[in-house]
This record gives C-alpha cells, sequence and structure tokens, in this order.
C-alpha cells in the first residue's frame, strides 16, 4: 500500500510497530487534524461554474433531455451552495432544505421524461422548438 503523505505513513507506522488497533473515529480525527479544509470559496466557484454551465446549457440547447440535464445540473449547483453556506454559518437547516430540493428533483425528473416520451411518440422528434405544432 503506498500512501503519499509522511504524516500518514508515521502514524500508521507507528501502530503497526505498537499491534495498536485504530478505529475509524481516531484516522478521522488525524485527517481533521494534519490536513487542511478546503476553503467555502472553492465551492462557491464551482457552484457558480456549475450554475453557468446549466444556464448556458438550458439557453444554447434543443434537445429536450438535455435541456433537462442543464436544469438538474443546475439544482445541484444551488444544493451545493446551500450545503456551502451550512457549513460556513454552521446551520444545519439548509441541509434539510437540499433534501426536499433533491426530492422535488427527482419529481421533475420523472414528469419531465414524460413528457418527452409523449412527444416523441406524437412527432418523432425530442427538439423542443417543435413543441409549437403541438398546440392543436
Amino acid at each position: 500500500m503506498e500512501i503519499c503523505n509522511p504524516i500518514v505513513y508515521h502514524f500508521l507506522h507507528s501502530l503497526k510497530n505498537n499491534s495498536q488497533t485504530i478505529t475509524i473515529f481516531e484516522l478521522q480525527a488525524l485527517f481533521l487534524r494534519h490536513f487542511k479544509k478546503m476553503p467555502s470559496q472553492y465551492y462557491l466557484f464551482l457552484s457558480l461554474a456549475l450554475f453557468c454551465i446549466g444556464v448556458m446549457g438550458v439557453l444554447m440547447r434543443r434537445n429536450a433531455i438535455i435541456i433537462l440535464m442543464c436544469i438538474e445540473l443546475m439544482l445541484n449547483a444551488v444544493n451545493l451552495l446551500l450545503v456551502t453556506f451550512s457549513k460556513m454559518y454552521n446551520d444545519p437547516n439548509a441541509q434539510l432544505f437540499v433534501f426536499f430540493i433533491m426530492v422535488v428533483a427527482a419529481a421533475e425528473v420523472s414528469i419531465g421524461l414524460a413528457i418527452i416520451v409523449m412527444m416523441y411518440r406524437k412527432v418523432h422528434s425530442i427538439d423542443v422548438h417543435i413543441l409549437n405544432r403541438l398546440k392543436n
């Protein structure tokens, strides 16, 4: 087993020499103590990038399945942002809100895919610009 961090290597090597057992909680405490936590700004920038990619996909693409995937990407960007702010302000309420957003997103996907299947059966295309023909 190759361990690239010398701190972890020495810690595990000393445990092996002393034939002690280590619990997962002690290993987790070691990682939290010796490794830097990722700054919240990185999460914010990642969330912003994901949301922008989702918006551009919704505005530029014509395929209904790709549009649904971009909407899901935007919802996941919002979820990441909520979890980041929850971590920053030590408030677990945002994480509960994320759970409800995920439930709504799952319902949105199932209904959206059902609409796409019905559209394909009627028009034999999933291009969203053809939806104007479905008015009658």
